[in-house]
This record gives structure tokens, C-alpha cells and sequence, in this order.
């Protein structure tokens, strides 16, 4: 597999792509089912400030981490042709960039206590920083992966850590353990992930390191930098200021308000993005097909978002008494305005691909560079409202993307008026999901509880949606028409 890494071929490539989507997105299903599941039992064991202290030492974990984004992961998947030295050079400055920002880590876990007000963090920020130096393990397979679209394997690994994840955080809350069962879930499932990747991608580094390959790659990696370092202040703005302002306990609502926006991001939109990066990267040298697939593959991911979005919208109260249970209802507002937001950071993520596969990373930090400023500005405004406040200034915020989309589109031979044609079939669906929805779900849930109105209301959406889609845009539900086809010929 590493020979093979080092020269992909492009040979069938759309087939592969496909092929790599279907598993990404086979698989999805089940980790949402272990996600909302492990969080719908979390919930009801552990307290809000449990998971306000693990977003707030997720401030520091993620600041630091970007220095270890040196974008040798998306150097290697992009690069037309590797050596075998250029992988070792790779992992061993990744391995080295992990460990020293362990260390980085745990020097600034006092700083960020006294920050918060939180003398919990400095244990916590000590365990966590071990979690780079797993990363750094994984730069080099992830890559070999990505170079030979293996997502079957990628998949795989996806959901073991998953897994196990769920089932250490449910044994570790059951003993009591409070924040700790989040913060050793995730250092167990990285440690799983990292060691079955290695194995599978059978790549054992050699003791050898080449200066050449990291001086020849550091504008690149500045790029990589400079984008990921503005990035973390446009995503986590909104996080420090609830929880500096208003303490762990409103950080923890507004954390798992949080959860099933980004549940809609990792589990639909990062699939997807982690298959095209390497397709679009093989395309960079034909735009016309770049182009066909880019239409394609936004066409695909809006419709799957932006209708889910608006579910999450209009049921939000039914969705939190039934996953989180009572206690929780202070994140029933939060829900309604991150749910959208959510799903505009999904579409305009996957324009950010193009950048990368083009070779373009300074396009991104030049998009950064509007949407810091909107952030900071929305956020601290909406701060006076408190956490709601916070919610929709960080909605506003995203109408930098639009930016985004019209360089990218551009830089590929297109136009702005491609990704607002991509999404037009989502944003009917959107509305057709409110209309469907708002009356009867309302009244189902005061008639027969949350549940039967949540049941009801997913029904009734789907149903419409595929209608919809029918009748207006068939050819987007033929490639599920075929594999049904396809399944009742076996049977």
C-alpha cells in the first residue's frame, strides 16, 4: 500500500469516488446511532458543567493543536508524486510537532485555569495534550489512505473509534467519574484508532529525515497555518466568550446545543470532504471535470443538510426532552439558531476543498480574514443578549461564505451563480420540511409526548422530501434507485 501511495493512479477514478461516498456515507447511519446514543445516556449522567469544562480546555487543546497542523497530511494527498523519504520525513515532524505541543499544552493549563476560573482544567489540559502526540502518529497512514481513496478502511476506523469511545465515557460516568469519562474516552479511542490505522496501512517509518522536504513545504505549510490559526478564532470565538462570561454550567448547554450541529457537519459534510479532497486534487489539472464534480457534490451534500437543519429548527424542544431529557431545556433556543449556522459552515467547508486540491491554501487564509472580524464583532454584540445573543451573532458571521464560494468557484472557471444553483433543490426541501412539520408536530407532542410527535415529524419530512424530489430533480435519487434495483435482483 505504501509503493502504491506514492504513485496513485487515476484510472476510474469516478468509480472510486463513488464507491468511497457510498462508504462514507453506508456507515453514517450507524455512527450517528453511536453518537446520539452514547450523548443521549451521557446526558442523563453527567452535568452540564462537566461538558462546560471540556469545551473550555477544548480552547486550549485546539489552539495548540493548529500549530501541529503544519498541513503535511494535505501536502502528501495533494503532491502529484512522493518518495519513500518524504513519508518518513512526514511522520517523524509530525511525531516531533505532537510532543512538543504536549508539553506546550501542559504549560498553559495553569494560565487557562486562572482565565476560566476553573482550577479543574490544569489536570484536565495534562491528560489532554497526550492526544498530539497520538495525531502525529496518524499523519502519515491517514495520508497513504486519502492518496489511494481507501475509504472502506477509513471507514472502518471511523467507527471502532467510535465505539470505542461510547462505551469507555458510559463506564467511566457509571463509575462516577464526571468530566473524566469524556476527557479518557477520547484519548482511548485516539490511541485505538491510531495503532488499527497503522496496521492496516502496514507503513513502519525508517529513522531517516529529510530538511530539504520541510524547507521546501514551509510556505505551504504557513498557508495551512495562517488559514487553521483564524479558522480557531472564527470557530471557537463564540465558546470562550460563553464561557468566560457566563461560566461552565451556560457553556455546557451551549456545548450540547452544539452537538447535533456538529453531529450534521462530521457525519454528512466530512465524509463527503474527505473523499473529494483527493478526487478534486487528481482533477486540478481538468476544471471542466473539477467543475462537474464540485456542482455535483454540493448538489448532494445541501440537500442532505439544509432540509435537516430545518427539522432541527422547527422540532428543537421535542429533539432535547427526548435525547438529553429535562434538564437540559435551557438548550432548546441555542439549538434552534445553531442548527442553521451549522449548516452553512457544512456547505461553505466543502467549497474550502477546491482551495486545497488547486493547490490555493492562501485563498483560504484570505476568506479568514473577513470572517475573524465578522465573529469578534457578531459575537461580542450578541454577548449583551447573553448565550442566545452569542448564537446569532455567530449566524450572522457566516456571510463571509458567500465569499468563499464565489473565489472558489471562480478559481475553477465558474461562478458563484454554480453554488447557488447547487443549493437551490435544498433550499426548497428546507422549506417544505418547516411547512410539513410546524403544524402537526406541535400538536402530536401535546397529545402523545415528545416522542410520538419526533417519530411522527421525521416521517412526515422524509416523505415529503422524496416527493419533492421525484417530481422535481429525479435524477438526484437515481443512483438510490439503482442500488434498490440492484438489491431486489439479488433478492
Amino acid at each position: 500500500m505504501v509503493q502504491q501511495a506514492m504513485r496513485p493512479s487515476g484510472a476510474d477514478l469516478g468509480k472510486r469516488v463513488v464507491y468511497g461516498v457510498l462508504w462514507q456515507y453506508g456507515l453514517t447511519a450507524f455512527r450517528i446511532v453511536i453518537t446520539l446514543g452514547s450523548t443521549a445516556v451521557l446526558a442523563r449522567m453527567l452535568h452540564p458543567q462537566d461538558y462546560g469544562l471540556v469545551a473550555m480546555a477544548a480552547l486550549v487543546t485546539e489552539l495548540a493543536g493548529l500549530m501541529a497542523n503544519t498541513g503535511f497530511g494535505s501536502i502528501l494527498t495533494q503532491r502529484v508524486r512522493l518518495t519513500r523519504l518524504d513519508l518518513d520525513t512526514a511522520f517523524w515532524a509530525s511525531l516531533g510537532i505532537g510532543a512538543a505541543l504536549a508539553l506546550v499544552v501542559a504549560a498553559l493549563a495553569w494560565p487557562a485555569s486562572r482565565l476560566f476560573s476553573q482550577p479543574e482544567l490544569v489536570t484536565i489540559l495534562c491528560i489532554s495534550g497526550l492526544n498530539f502526540i497520538i495525531h502525529g502518529m496518524t499523519v502519515v497512514p491517514s495520508a497513504i489512505l486519502n492518496r489511494l481513496l481507501k475509504f472502506q478502511a477509513d471507514a472502518w476506523i471511523q467507527v471502532l473509534q467510535l465505539v470505542v469511545r461510547a462505551a469507555v465515557a458510559i463506564a467511566l460516568a457509571w463509575l462516577g467519574q464526571g468530566y473524566w469519562s469524556l476527557v479518557f474516552a477520547g484519548l482511548v479511542a485516539a490511541l485505538v484508532g491510531a495503532v488499527v490505522e497503522l496496521v492496516v496501512v502496514g507503513y513502519r517509518p525508517r529513522w531517516r529525515f529529510n530538511k530539504t522536504f520541510v524547507r521546501n513545504n514551509l510556505s505551504a505549510s504557513s498557508s495551512y497555518l495562517g488559514s487553521g490559526l483564524l479558522g480557531y478564532g472564527s470557530g471557537n470565538f463564540d465558546v470562550f466568550i460563553v464561557g468566560r462570561w457566563f461560566g461552565a454550567e451556560h457553556l455546557g448547554y451551549y456545548q450540547m446545543a452544539m452537538t447535533l450541529p456538529s453531529e450534521l457537519r462530521n457525519r454528512l459534510a466530512a465524509p463527503l470532504q474527505r473523499v473529494l479532497f483527493p478526487a478534486y486534487a487528481l482533477l486540478q489539472d481538468n476544471p471542466e471535470r473539477l467543475r462537474s464534480v464540485a456542482f455535483r457534490s454540493q448538489k448532494i451534500l445541501s440537500v442532505l443538510v439544509l432540509p435537516i437543519a430545518a427539522f432541527m429548527v422547527v422540532a428543537a424542544e421535542e429533539i432535547v426532552a427526548v435525547l438529553y431529557g429535562p434538564k437540559w431545556e435551557p438548550a432548546v433556543p441555542l439549538l434552534q439558531v445553531l442548527a442553521f449556522g451549522g449548516a452553512l459552515r457544512a456547505l461553505f467547508g466543502l467549497v474550502g476543498n477546491i482551495f486545497f486540491a488547486i493547490g490555493r491554501p492562501e485563498l483560504v487564509f484570505k476568506v479568514q480574514l473577513l470572517v475573524l472580524p465578522a465573529v469578534v464583532l457578531g459575537t461580542w454584540v450578541g454577548s449583551h443578549w447573553g448565550p442566545i445573543g452569542v448564537a446569532w451573532g455567530m449566524l450572522a458571521a457566516s456571510s463571509p461564505g458567500l465569499y468563499s464560494a464565489h473565489l472558489a468557484w471562480r478559481a475553477i472557471g465558474g461562478s458563484l451563480t454554480d453554488f447557488m444553483r447547487a443549493i437551490t433543490t435544498a433550499a426548497v426541501l428546507s422549506v417544505v420540511v418547516a411547512l410539513v412539520c410546524l403544524g402537526p408536530h406541535q400538536v402530536i407532542a401535546q397529545a402523545w409526548g415528545p416522542f410520538a410527535s419526533l417519530i411522527v415529524s421525521v416521517t412526515l419530512s422524509v416523505v415529503a422530501c422524496l416527493a419533492v424530489l421525484w417530481l422535481g430533480d429525479k435524477p438526484l435519487l437515481q443512483p438510490l434507485l439503482d442500488r434498490l434495483k440492484r438489491v431486489r435482483s439479488r433478492s
